[in-house]
């Protein structure tokens, strides 16, 4: 429902989620979000209307990074030979004046930036698949107040300071222990 409103009411867009509710990615919703919103935004530009686009989640990658996402679409697709290109920013092939050419490349870089990773293929629609695998989190550093980002993680990424904000002091007090102890100012 959530990316519902990004393509025509003519398309039909499929969306199936088979995880195990203690599967999470160390990726924070917002980030995922935004690579969710990318491949949807890039799908619809590329498909003729009616178009279909499918968005599956399911627990089933590679053993290191289970957790895998598929979006692909009935488009014409991406010829193979250019799918390194794709990920570089400003590379479009939108002929209209539409797009700067950044949504792929913004997608790899918050993937890999995640310890994900990301492949382009020939969709079994017809069009482009692309398809990215994430690592489990630690579920021993995450909390549900850091939406799936390790106080670990973010003492890693350079976090040298934070600041809480909130209406539930406990919750809080918890957030900021788990911070001081990965070395991060509260």
């Amino acid at each position: 429902k959530v990316f519902r409103h990004l393509v025509p009411d003519r398309t039909t867009l499929e969306v199936d989620i088979d995880l195990e509710n203690e599967m999470s990615a160390p990726c924070p919703s917002d980030a995922l979000h935004q690579v969710l919103l990318n491949l949807i935004v890039n799908a619809r530009d590329a498909m003729a209307d009616p178009g279909t686009i499918r968005i599956t989640a399911k627990g089933d990658g590679p053993e290191d990074r289970p957790i895998r996402i598929i979006v692909e679409d009935d488009g014409p697709g991406i010829p193979e030979e250019e799918y390194h290109l794709v990920c570089r920013d400003f590379h479009t092939s939108k002929t209209d004046g539409h797009g700067a050419g950044l949504g792929l490349g913004i997608v790899t870089r918050v993937v890999k930036n995640h310890d994900g990773t990301l492949e382009f293929s020939r969709s079994g629609l017809g069009g482009l698949a692309v398809t990215i695998d994430f690592p489990l989190a630690e579920s021993d550093h995450r909390t549900p107040e850091t939406g799936g980002m390790s106080a670990k993680s973010l003492s890693e990424a350079g976090i040298r300071r934070a600041v809480i904000v909130g209406n539930d002091g406990q919750v809080g007090d918890l957030i900021a222990e788990e911070l001081r102890q990965a070395g991060i100012l509260v």
